[in-house]
């Protein structure tokens, strides 16, 4: 326990020391830039192929040829220059590393991307499949899916991870050695992604809704995202500290 109340601590530190805060924050602004078209573009597909009937977003992402291209323009750039940034505050972070070139960081930025949508968009079809026929089964059957629904997500965040801290960080790092950060964080995230659902929002809604009004739910959201980027930085800290502090 008291080696657990260390380490902790000497993450708060580290932190601290490379303003985690500032660097989380910066990332949310990208991932909100980011997202938004990717949820539309992902509304757009699984209303083509009948999964859902009607749309949240009014944003007519196909209405049109130059209408498709600027879409797909914008939301490549944005995207990848989210990935750019994880890859600038892993810079930032491992101080003692050469910093890598510019025109590199954004084509693997990009490669990345491709790699993260085609795995999304699979995993949010096949949980829209099973939740479709979930209703089709008997109650055990219904059990296991309702299960599959839950694991899923979580193995897909665990993976997405274990991706991106082996591939952003700038030093060599084995898949094994991230598999343990990147279970611990993306298990923390999808837990405070449940309770946002079903319990945190409502608290913060209640709490934001008096001094920000009918922009409470959009605070709300932006504080989720800024705690995740949060945590999902703290995991690189702790990387950085098990490969290169001890070198500095």
């Amino acid at each position: 326990m008291n080696a657990i109340l260390k380490l902790i601590n000497e993450i708060r530190i580290n932190n601290r020391k490379m303003k985690l805060s500032v660097l989380a924050s910066s990332l949310v602004f990208y991932l909100i830039l980011a997202i938004i078209p990717f949820f539309e573009l992902l509304e757009y597909i699984l209303n083509k192929f009948g999964i859902i009937e009607e749309t949240i977003s009014n944003v007519k992402v196909f209405d049109g040829k130059w209408t498709t291209i600027y879409f797909i323009i914008y939301f490549c750039y944005v995207s990848s220059k989210l990935l750019h940034m994880l890859h600038q505050i892993s810079d930032l972070m491992y101080y003692n590393i050469k910093e890598r070139p510019h025109l590199k960081l954004r084509i693997l930025s990009f490669i990345y991307l491709i790699i993260i949508l085609i795995i999304t968009v699979t995993m949010i079809v096949s949980l829209t499949y099973f939740s479709y026929i979930s209703n089709r089964f008997n109650i055990p059957i219904r059990f296991i899916i309702s299960f599959l629904q839950f694991i899923f997500p979580l193995t897909w965040i665990i993976f997405l991870f274990i991706f991106l801290y082996k591939k952003i960080v700038p030093i060599p790092i084995k898949w094994q050695e991230t598999l343990g950060i990147a279970s611990i964080t993306g298990f923390i995230i999808y837990t405070v992604l449940r309770l946002y659902q079903i319990i945190v929002f409502d608290y913060m809604l209640n709490r934001y809704k008096t001094v920000y009004g009918s922009y409470a739910s959009l605070i709300s959201l932006l504080v989720w995202l800024y705690l995740s980027c949060y945590i999902f930085l703290s995991g690189m800290v702790f990387l950085f500290m098990k490969k290169v502090k001890n070198k500095v």
